[in-house]
């Protein structure tokens, strides 16, 4: 049996085991521009640049590395300033929208929408699902210890 034969089965074998196995590590690389879309409980973070739209209740937190960053907020929360750009809204319950060309967005919680457009890294634990469109977004879960605060705040 040939290399290229095996190769479709295996692929589909693992991706199905990182879909359906809780804390695997997963891996992917890529660079340009597309979507990403996520959703579920747990912890999402999206660092690049782009536009950003999530959505959920629980905790959440944006940094603006650029000086650029726009956001819109809707809903509810108390906001905090945490220090080294971090912004906290603590009790967030509802919708933001931020672009810029060098943010970082995370939300942790439960019924969490997540959509991002352009490019940059994504990290996601929890239960859910995520698709990517393009070659824009790269899965780095190094990205979940970036965030001030953010493993207490785990579901």
């Amino acid at each position: 049996m040939s290399i290229k034969r095996l190769f479709k089965p295996a692929f589909m074998l693992s991706l199905l085991a990182a879909l359906t196995l809780p804390g695997l590590a997963l891996a992917a690389s890529g660079n340009g521009y597309g979507a990403l879309r996520a959703w579920g409980s747990g912890i999402g973070v999206v660092r690049g640049e782009g536009s950003m739209t999530v959505s959920g209740n629980g905790s959440l937190w944006v940094r603006d590395s650029a000086g650029d960053m726009q956001i819109y907020i809707q809903g509810e929360g108390v906001r905090q300033d945490l220090g080294d750009g971090w912004t906290l809204y603590s009790g967030f319950d509802g919708t933001a929208t931020i672009a810029g060309s060098e943010v970082t967005v995370a939300i942790a919680g439960d019924h969490i929408r997540m959509y991002a457009r352009g490019a940059g890294h994504f990290a996601l634990r929890g239960e859910g699902g995520y698709r990517t469109s393009g070659d824009g977004w790269t899965l780095d879960v190094a990205l979940l210890d970036s965030v001030p605060g953010a493993a207490v705040a785990q579901p």
